[in-house]
This record gives structure tokens, sequence and C-alpha cells, in this order.
């Protein structure tokens, strides 16, 4: 047996446990230019690792902890690899005893996120730092790049992050990996992926019985469909392998592998983490509840034998014609895509829920871009759900079809056909289906309680016939609000919105008619013509919490933060506040609550003039009347602080001289506030006052000859 009696500091970071996961990890680590301190409790795995793969690059092996942590630079940092539970524990205090204040413990494993809070708190309190890493990919991802995704301190992920960043897969040039959040998170988010993952097998795997027992195909045919599928939307890795394992045919029997496989699924524990989480958190997640299910009845081989002579366990569909299979093939492919996009909403909303739970702030736009490529479930869908948490493009397009609908040119029980581009808009979603025929109200109440991009797109194209027409007369009328913004980059999703333009349109969308109709509803569903329901969450937490609170919209991006257009209406008054760059959605929401609560404790609105409101009387020369009544030429209303006086200055003449036009302004009101001016009111006639001739004034004395 080798003795390895390492230089003291002289790695970057260390691995303990040699199993595949942690060699290849201290490989991939390795091969990207750090230095590697490796370690095992039996050595026999460091000398294979050293053997097989020690001119790779530069491993600094270890024979006793002792040396293992002496080799490690300051401030040390020390990768767990070995299995969870009591093992975790266990190695985690030898490591402790060894570092000092300052040092950092990492967990690679599939550790309970609940463990990782605990142990999170038990290093604190010993002056170390502990990271709860998720690190999924498998074999071959730790090895070439997984997605990595470390919770813990801040503090070590600027340590730990530039190593884990260099080593993470990559995604257009974005490295698969991001600091999630404190404590647990890590693991909390990693145990959910592993949920969906789950789902996603479960799904694939009753699409394959679907094609199996229901068109008879075999599992060759089932490949090619697959294989088909994989070139589109449903592009994913588990897609891709499983089309390698359905053309796998054994060597001895000729029989397709997947027919001699046994069709019994274990499970690792984190699917049922996952459940578990969700039951508390009271978060339903049944796709991924059934899929784990599905894993235990699956170890149930004599229920599931004696389940086959039931009645409903029908033989092979006959299908007369290719047209028909065709549809058939068709329609397992949307019902699998649709099942794909339940089971990652229901796994980002128990995240969201967690979040809240134990105030993570965990970005869910950036967990989709982490999970584009290294994971298990990475799929091509996911970069459309990176968009979906950009901030919200939509809401020109939609401020524009509630002008049409406003102004008449469209009725909230119109019937409008849903078009395929429409029902494919990523994003919050109404779950709109191709030709589906849908009422402009139930449209208009998924944009308005969820901005459900699928509903504006197609509100869009009811009121102006196309989008591209929609986004021209979103233009013009942002353009007329002084927001600069192009018909092509509204059309596209790439206009970007400062808060004052958000503040803008929000005040705009709170005054429609037809959006306030909806824009308040926390919670509501919307019936579709096939009798399916979607449920509608509003994100907007302050419809709940803040008293008055009517709209608007949220969104987030990891370029933004966490965004939001508020509106609230109290008595007369009505305030709209934006609010760009919180940290998750209960920061937005409390800054926003602080902004309107601020703005209804501090301020008033008063009303200076209402239109046609008499204001003066003043004489007329030569006039057909004596006395013209000049009026508020328009309504003006003032925000002030609570307890000002406004000062006026009046200009209006002493006296008129006929004639005098009712379109013509004759005087004015301008009202400050500490010297600055606030408001100015025009005053115009009531009445036109013609110049007045001989046969007037022959009238005139008559009249007062014969009333004398």
């Amino acid at each position: 047996m080798s003795t390895f009696t390492p230089e003291k500091a002289s790695a970057d970071i260390g691995v303990y446990g040699l199993g595949v996961m942690g060699a290849n990890l201290a490989r991939n680590l390795a091969r990207n230019g750090y230095a590697t301190a490796v370690f095992n409790r039996t050595q026999a795995r460091t000398e294979k690792l050293m053997a097989q793969h020690g001119d790779e690059a530069t491993f600094i092996p270890a024979s006793t902890l002792e040396d293992f942590i002496a080799s490690l630079r300051t401030p040390r940092v020390a990768i767990m690899m070995v299995q969870a539970g009591p093992s975790t524990d266990a190695v985690m205090e030898q490591l402790a005893a060894l570092m000092d204040e300052g040092d950092i413990i990492v967990d690679c494993g599939n550790s309970l996120f609940t463990d990782t809070i605990r142990r999170e708190k038990w290093a604190a309190e010993r002056g170390l730092h502990f990271v709860g890493a998720g690190v999924s990919g498998g074999e071959e991802g730790a090895l070439w790049g997984p997605s990595i995704m470390p919770g813990g301190t801040p503090a070590s992920y600027d340590r730990l992050g530039p190593m884990f960043e260099a080593i993470a897969a990559t995604y257009d040039g974005v490295p698969c990996c991001t600091y999630i959040g404190a404590n647990g998170a890590g693991h909390f988010v990693k145990m959910v992926h592993n949920g969906i993952e789950y789902a996603d097998m479960q799904v694939i795997a009753e699409a394959y019985t679907l094609l199996r027992e229901g068109l008879g195909a075999t599992p060759a045919e089932i490949a090619d469909i697959f294989a088909a599928w994989n070139e589109g939307e449903l592009n994913s890795y588990l897609m891709e392998i499983t089309v390698e394992v359905l053309r796998q045919v054994d060597a001895e029997t000729g029989k397709p592998l997947v027919d001699l496989i046994v069709d019994a699924a274990s499970q690792k524990g984190t699917g049922k983490w996952t459940v578990q989480t969700a039951l508390d958190l009271a978060v339903p997640v049944t796709a991924i509840g059934e899929a784990t299910f599905a894993r235990g009845a699956s170890s149930e081989p004599a229920q599931r034998a004696a389940g086959q002579t039931l009645a409903g366990n029908a033989s092979a569909l006959v299908i007369e014609s290719d047209e028909a299979r065709a549809a058939f093939i068709e329609d397992v492919r949307q019902a699998l895509f649709a099942s794909k996009i339940v089971a990652y909403s229901q796994g980002f909303d128990e995240i969201e829920a967690g979040a809240a739970e134990y105030e993570w702030d965990i970005d869910k736009g950036a967990l989709a871009r982490i999970w584009r490529a290294g994971c298990i479930i990475r799929a091509a869908f996911l970069d459309d759900i990176t968009r979906a948490y950009e901030a919200d493009p939509d809401l020109p397009l939609l401020l524009a079809a509630c002008d049409k609908i406003d102004g008449g040119g469209l009725a909230l029980t119109d019937k409008v056909t849903v078009s395929r581009e429409a029902a494919r808009v990523p994003g919050p979603t109404a779950f709109l289906e191709a030709y589906e025929n849908a009422e402009v109200s139930m449209l208009l109440k998924a944009a308005a309680v969820i901005c459900a991009g699928d509903a504006i797109y197609a509100l869009g194209e009811a009121a102006y016939g196309s989008i591209e027409a929609c986004a021209i007369a979103a233009a013009e009328k942002l353009n007329s609000m002084g927001i600069q913004a192009e018909s092509g980059e509204i059309a596209n999703g790439s206009v970007r919105l400062s808060a004052d333009d958000l503040v803008r349109i929000g005040g705009k969308l709170s005054t429609s008619e037809c959006f306030s109709l909806y824009s308040g509803i926390f919670y509501d569903s919307i019936q579709h013509e096939d009798g399916r329901t979607t449920e509608l969450a509003s994100s907007n937490k302050l419809i709940k919490s803040c008293v008055g609170t009517n709209g608007v919209a949220t969104g987030s991006s990891a370029e933004a933060g966490y965004c939001g257009i508020f509106s609230a209406k109290r008595g007369s008054a009505v305030f709209i506040c934006a609010v760009i760059g919180a940290k998750n959605s209960s920061e937005r929401a409390a800054k926003a609550k602080a902004m309107l609560e601020y703005a209804f404790a501090a301020y008033d609105i008063k009303t200076v003039a209402k239109q046609g409101e008499r204001i003066a009387a003043v004489e007329v020369k030569n006039g057909t009347a004596s006395v013209a009544e000049l009026t508020a030429r328009e309504g003006v209303v003032c925000l002030l602080p609570k307890n000002s006086e406004l000062q006026s200055d009046k200009d209006i003449p002493d006296m008129l001289e006929a004639p005098v036009s009712k379109n013509d302004v004759l005087g004015s009101i301008t009202y400050s506030l500490d010297g600055e001016q606030i408001a100015k009111v025009e005053l115009v006639s009531s009445a036109d006052i013609p110049r007045a001739g001989t046969a007037h004034y022959v009238g005139r004395i008559l009249c007062e000859w014969l009333h004398a």
C-alpha cells in the first residue's frame, strides 16, 4: 500500500469520498486547473484514481485525513461525496475537528434539505461555513459538466462559486451554476429537481405504454417516434436516452432489451421528500406524487399482475387508416408535452412556496437557466420557462387590446379563435389550445389575473387582426405617452421599460374599464369550451395584504430582479407604484406596500376645479349679455401633502368686449405651494355672447319700459 504525504497548503480544493461521483468530480476540478486534494476512507480508491487518472492533471492524494486537511489552502474548501444521512454527519464532524474558522465544508450529496439547515447552523456555531450543493448530471455530468445548485452563505460562494462555475455545464456560454440561497436552499431545489425528474420519466413511460398497447407498436417503432419528437419542443436528455434504450436488442434472444428488463423501479428518497414537503407546504404536486406512487407500485408485481385481469385493460386500438394512426400519435405527443409542462410548473410552485416558508431568495428564472444543460431534466422548453420569468413584455399589447375593448371595437362576449401561435406563447399561461374558441372576457380575466401570455396574444390578434398590427397600435399608444418603443420590439417581446414607463402603463391600465373588471382578483378560474378548468392565482400578494389594491402586473428576470406595477384605490385617491430589482416576490410585495401605504398616509387628492364649474362673473361691454360667467375649461386634480394649503393667483379681466366665444380662454387661476406652481385652471365663458346691434338696444329699452 502506498503512503501519500502531500505538501501543506498545496491544493485549491479537496474531495472526500472517491466513489464514481466523487472521483469524476475531482477529475473535473483538476482538469479545469484546480489543484485537487483527494481522500477516501478506504485508500484503495485513492490508489485506483491515481493509477488510472493521476497523469490527467494536478491531484494531491493523502493517506490520512489530517494530511488531507493540511494540504488545503486557506480558507479551506473540502467537498464531501459520501452517503446521505449519518455518514454525512460523521464525516462532517471529522472535518470540522481539523478545520479553522472561515473554512468551508461542502456536501455535494443528495441530503435532505432540513438536515442541511441543521448542519449549517451547527457549522456556524463553530465559525465554519457549510454549503449544501445539489449536483445533477450523474457520473458523466460530474466528469464533464454538471448543473450545480449551491446554497449556504454568500461569503462561501465568493470562494467556491468561481470553481463551481468553471466545472459546470454551459448553455450559450452561461455556466449552469448559480448561488441559490441560504442554508438548505441548494439541496431543496435539487430535491424538487429530482421530483420533476420522477414525473418526467413517468409520463414518458406512459406515452410509451399508450403507443405500445394502444397501437401495438414495437419498441423500435416507438424509438423512431420518440426520436422525431426529440427534434422539436419535446427535446430533452430523458427523451434522448429513452430512444437509445428502446433501440437496444438483446444479443442472446434477439428480443428488445426493454422487454427483458425487470419493470421495478427503486428510489433514493428525493421524490418522496418532494411529495412530503409539498404536503407540508400545502402545494399540489399531483404529477410528481403520482410518479412517486407509481414507483412504489412497480415494486409490487403480484398486485400489478392481479390488476391485469380487470376489464379496463383493453387490447390494441382498431385504427383503420394512416391518418387515424398519425392523429393518435399526435394526441399522445401533445398529452406528453402538456404533462411535462404541468410537472415543471408544479415543481416551480413548490420552490416558490419553499422560498417563502424558509425565507430564501430563490430566482426561478436563474434555476430554469442552470437546468438547461448538465442536469437530468434538461429540456428545450426550459429556455421558454427562462423567458417566462422575464419582466412582462406583454403589457403594451394588453394596453392596446384594452383600448380596443373600451372603445367598443371588441365586446366582452365576443368569441375568439385562439391561433396556433398564441397557444404556444411561453410564460404564464391560461393553457389555451390552438383553435379553441374563447370569450374575450375569459381571455381578459386570464390576462389581468396572471398576465397569461397566450391570452394576451390572442386578445391582440382578435382586436387588431394580427399581433404585428397590435404591436403597431401599442407602439403608437406608448409614444403618445412619452414612452419610446418600436413595434418590432413589442411584437418579439424584447421591449425594455423603465420604472417610470411601467408607472405610466400601469396608470392607463388601472383606468381601463374592461381591465378593472378582473385586475383585483387574487384567485379564480376559467372554463374552456372542452370542459377543462384552468385555475388562476395572482402573484400580486398586495391584493390580499394591502387595502384597495386593484392590480396591475408582476414579472421577474435575472437582469431586472423581481418587478411589478401596483395600483391601489382608497376613496378618490388612486396611487400607482413600480418596483424593480427586488430579491424575491416577498420583498417586491413589501416594498410596494410600503410605498402605497406611505402615499395614502402622506398625501391627499384635492379637486381644485371641476369641468364647467362657475368661477367668476365678468361684465361684458357691447354684448347681447351684460355678464359672462367664467367656468373651468377642464377639471383639475392635485396631489398634495396632507394639511397643506394652496396659494392662488387670479388672472381675470375686469371687463370683456363683445363678441365673446365660449371656446376662447379668457382668464386663469394659478395654484402654487411654497412658491412652486402646482396647477393652472383655464377659464372660458359658459356661452357665446355676440356683439349687440341697434335692434338689441331698442328691444332692451322697450322691455325695460314695459316692466316699469
